[in-house]
């Protein structure tokens, strides 16, 4: 079962596949695709220990490849089920990371994700909250050593 708590290694992740997925990418041409998703998926521990849980990580760093996407394009690029995405995108709109559009086609309306940062700014962004972590370790590690 590949939900959220799947037991696929991270590395098995296809967050950019233009065959999945037809809307325009940020980057300009990737020579190694396989490459390519192998360096995002290593983003994914990365915002694990930010805080994220991992369905906000994996929307997360499909919005940094991809401007602006809809929940389809998220269900297939992340791999996960239609309830875990729509739980990780109420969170991550709850929070204020996510800007949300509204389309109307013929109909039901739709929404289109996209992240209310650019990427230098989320970045910028993980740095503050590891920051923040790392200064929680180094308290529970005095603490610790105070215990012994």
């Amino acid at each position: 079962m590949r939900g959220v708590g799947s037991t696929l290694h991270c590395y098995d992740r296809n967050y950019y596949r233009p065959d999945l997925c037809p809307r325009e990418p940020r980057v300009k041409s990737v020579p190694d695709v396989i490459d390519f998703n192998h360096s995002l998926a290593r983003l994914e521990p990365i915002l694990l220990f930010a805080g994220f849980n991992i369905g906000e990580a994996r929307i997360i760093i499909a919005l940094l490849i991809y401007e602006r996407l809809g929940a389809r394009d998220l269900l297939r690029l992340t791999g996960m089920k239609q309830s875990a995405v729509s739980r990780s995108l109420d969170t991550l709109n709850y929070h204020g990371h996510l800007l949300v559009r509204v389309g109307k086609d013929k109909g039901r309306p739709y929404q289109v994700y996209s992240l209310k940062y650019t990427p230098k700014e989320v970045v910028a962004m993980m740095k503050d909250r590891l920051k923040e972590r790392e200064d929680d370790l180094d308290v529970l590690m005095d603490v610790l050593e105070l215990s012994e």
